[in-house]
């Protein structure tokens, strides 16, 4: 799940988007199948593939905790009825997906992203970005800790010129 939130956000922050231009277009069939295509090729309907483990394991866990005697070998049968579920319904959130990127970006726009993902450079970003921000979330964790006691040294201290004692 982690990943995949990772994916969305790496896909909304790394396309620069003019709503107000995409906003006045209509959603043609070609853009509409050009937004299918690049929802496809840079994997972002893997995001509903991959909450399936997400969602067996939520299940399994909330099912223990209920019926702590439900023998292993059960639970073990729920991933291929939660990925059927997840299947029959990839489409659907698709659909969901298509007028988001309609609303964000132009007929032209699409087109130019998805050369852009199609290249050997935009299929490497495709395979290594989830990494690259999981790896950029680590170290701005690191480093809004790292500030922390300096950061709580000043708020006492600003709050202490104000008469509050922490």
């Amino acid at each position: 799940m982690r990943r995949t939130l990772l994916l969305a956000l790496v896909l909304s922050v790394l396309t620069v988007a003019r709503p107000e231009a995409a906003s006045a277009e209509d959603l043609t069939p070609a853009k509409r199948a050009d937004i299918a295509r690049m929802l496809e090729t840079t994997g972002a309907l893997n995001i509903g593939r991959q909450m399936s483990s997400y969602v067996v394991q939520q299940y399994t866990d909330s099912l223990r905790k209920l019926r702590p005697d439900i023998p292993a070998n059960a639970l073990a049968t729920l991933p291929p009825v939660v990925d059927q579920v997840i299947a029959e319904n990839l489409a659907r959130f698709a659909d969901m997906m298509i007028p988001v990127y309609h609303k964000h970006f132009t007929h032209d726009e699409i087109r130019q992203l998805l050369v852009f993902y199609e290249s050997e450079v935009g299929r490497k970003s495709i395979k290594v970005l989830p990494s690259l921000v999981q790896e950029s979330m680590t170290l701005g964790q690191k480093w809004g800790e790292s500030m922390g006691p300096e950061i709580e040294r000043r708020v006492r201290e600003r709050l202490g010129k104000e008469g509050v004692k922490i």
